[in-house]
């Protein structure tokens, strides 16, 4: 068992290095320089995972996320409170339309992201492609929309092959793991040691 509703449930899960409280008050530092929570605030369905031991969530854990019940709600504000904790990170503030709007530090907060090869925007992908997975897809729309006028304005530095993976995100034609060939990824991926497609 992935143990993915515990978590969102708010319980400390012996198998995972943090609880849902814990990395929701993380700091800024503390939210660039960790790695593994990233898993656990918005897992994916990627198998791959299981053989890693790393967080996934099961197509029974997806229905619990998705079910209208107050345990789905739970689960759904819970993973919400997770993306608005991480959008004030990349600058965004959530807005009640469900739109993002870049919020007044935007232009500090983008300098930590917004550079050649940088890791966030692996984890950009995992997180939309989590919010779509687990109920939260007009979300997910709304980020990739805001991604999109982001990289319009630094193309050079994100590149089109991360715009395709965002847009592959959205569109749930997502590869399970980045094509050998894909110099980008393998350049990142050598950078940073193993790390899980997406994380």
């Amino acid at each position: 068992m992935p143990h993915i509703i515990e978590f969102y449930s708010g319980t400390k899960v012996d198998s995972f290095s943090y609880s849902l409280e814990e990395i929701l008050n993380f700091n800024y530092t503390e939210l660039e320089k960790i790695h593994n929570y990233i898993q656990l605030m918005f897992p994916t369905d990627d198998t791959q995972n299981i053989e890693k031991e790393k967080p996934y969530v099961a197509e029974e854990e997806i229905n619990k996320f998705k079910e209208n019940s107050a345990k789905g709600n739970q689960l759904r504000n819970n993973l919400f409170n997770s993306y608005i904790k991480i959008m004030d990170f990349y600058g965004f503030d959530v807005l009640k339309n469900k739109k993002l709007r870049k919020s007044e530090n935007y232009n500090v907060r983008k300098n930590n992201w917004i550079s050649t090869k940088n890791h966030n925007y692996l984890r950009l992908t995992r997180i939309i492609s989590c919010l779509k997975l687990l109920g939260l897809e007009e979300y997910a729309k709304e980020l990739f929309e805001a991604l999109k006028i982001v990289y319009d304005e630094n193309k050079i530095v994100i590149g089109q092959t991360t715009l395709n993976f965002w847009q592959q995100a959205i569109d749930g034609t997502l590869p399970r793991v980045p094509p050998k060939t894909d110099i980008f990824y393998n350049d990142l991926k050598e950078k940073l040691g193993k790390i899980s497609w997406g994380a």
